[in-house]
């Protein structure tokens, strides 16, 4: 089972391995353990063999297959597993130092705001205030809550563009 990024990935390469970010946000994989819960694949009727190694971002993946590089007219260059997961590499990306205070708010169709952690958080309340821990860069954990982000407004340029309103962002900006 390969999700986008690493199917693309195993195009490109040959190379059947999941990126850890991605692989987190999958319901299947269990951080206490690092590695793919058993318990949650049998519950599913998914066998654990049918799971491909998670590796870390940074990971050569291998070099480009030599079909794809000659028509590329590439020399097969290594492909390298970034954080696959689009939060991932924001996070990743925030200049802030080891030991800063700080937390990011990544928006888009939906925003997601959190902090970088070296543990998982996987408890009662994290649960009651509808919280996730989702894979980072370099060992980390993304702790964070999905909240509403540019949804609305593209629904609502969606639905006024049925009723002949053609809207910019730029025009429906200073509305709100």
């Amino acid at each position: 089972m390969l999700l986008m990024p690493s199917l693309f990935s195993c195009f490109l390469t040959g190379n059947q391995t999941l990126e850890f970010t991605h692989a987190t946000t999958t319901q299947f994989y269990d951080p206490r353990k690092g590695n793919w819960s058993e318990a949650v694949l049998s519950a599913m009727g998914i066998p654990l063999p049918l799971m491909p190694e998670i590796v870390p971002p940074g990971t050569v993946r291998g070099p480009l297959r030599r079909k794809v590089a000659d028509e590329a007219g590439l020399d097969p260059v290594n492909v390298i597993a970034p954080a696959t997961h689009d939060t991932g590499s924001a996070v990743a990306a925030v200049p802030a130092g080891a030991g800063d205070d700080w937390a990011y708010l990544s928006s888009g169709t939906w925003s997601l705001m959190g902090v970088e952690i070296r543990e998982p958080i996987i408890n009662d309340a994290a649960l009651r205030f509808n919280m996730t821990t989702e894979g980072g860069v370099e060992g980390t954990f993304r702790f964070l809550k999905n909240i509403s982000g540019l949804w609305m407004i593209q629904e609502c340029r969606r639905s006024w563009a049925r009723e002949g309103h053609q809207l910019s962002y730029d025009e429906i900006i200073p509305i709100l």
